[in-house]
């Protein structure tokens, strides 16, 4: 399938994108610029949106944290995964989630923003980069069975930052990667709002604030 390159969002302040027609609204912004090095996501507020929650399916001790850097890892150990949502919901499900992906080392350490993401139940779409495979994965999550719906091959290269975009419209889920579709998917398995998100997962060894892949620059727009 022949790739669409899509216009480049513009400042913070006015933006447009292929979400819905029209001008949309940041309802989730957090650039992980606020709070002390290694303190938990849940702990510190971001510029827009309110906090994060942990998800109760993953255990509470998988802990997301920011890092010195202004980044959010997995701060556990061998084969862990979390997950935490945004407190600013949706109020329809057609919406973008949007972060930069950086891998800091080559752990293998996968993840990725999520959407639609169900609070009561372990239900979601996740952009999520597989590591040990090289792919960014497209896949949807319903009561904790995970199906792949989409993917595209391609390496993350260390110390190096790409924008990842997850874009769910109807039956029509996206990802982009800086600016140009990657993967493009149709799936109506999954019609709440839900919230937007992190999971986050190591395999087999300790992601860090100096390994595995870190999230920066959340945003989420409708």
């Amino acid at each position: 399938m022949p790739s669409t390159t899509w216009s480049a969002l513009t400042a913070r302040t006015s933006e447009t994108t292929a979400v819905t027609s029209g001008v949309t609204t940041r309802f989730v912004e957090d650039a992980f610029s606020t709070g002390a090095s290694a303190a938990t996501l849940s702990s510190r507020t971001g510029e827009i949106g309110a906090t994060w929650t942990k998800h109760t399916a993953y255990p509470a001790a998988n802990e997301l944290r920011v890092s010195s850097a202004s980044r959010v890892y997995l701060d556990n150990i061998d084969a862990a995964t979390g997950m935490m949502y945004y407190a600013g919901a949706p109020a329809f499900a057609d919406y973008a989630v949007r972060a930069t992906y950086r891998r800091v080392s080559s752990l293998d350490a996968d993840g990725g923003i999520v959407g639609r993401m169900s609070i009561a139940s372990d239900t979601f779409y996740v952009a999520h980069w597989n590591s040990g495979a090289t792919v960014l994965e497209v896949y949807r999550q319903v009561n904790g069975t995970g199906t792949l719906i989409g993917s595209y091959e391609t390496p993350l290269t260390v110390g190096q930052n790409y924008t990842i975009e997850l874009r769910m419209v109807g039956t029509s889920i996206r990802v982009l990667m800086d600016g140009t579709e990657r993967v493009a998917a149709t799936d109506s398995s999954i019609t709440l709002a839900g919230r937007p998100g992190i999971r986050l997962s190591n395999d087999g060894a300790a992601s860090s604030s100096a390994a595995g892949l870190h999230i920066d620059d959340f945003v989420a727009l409708a």
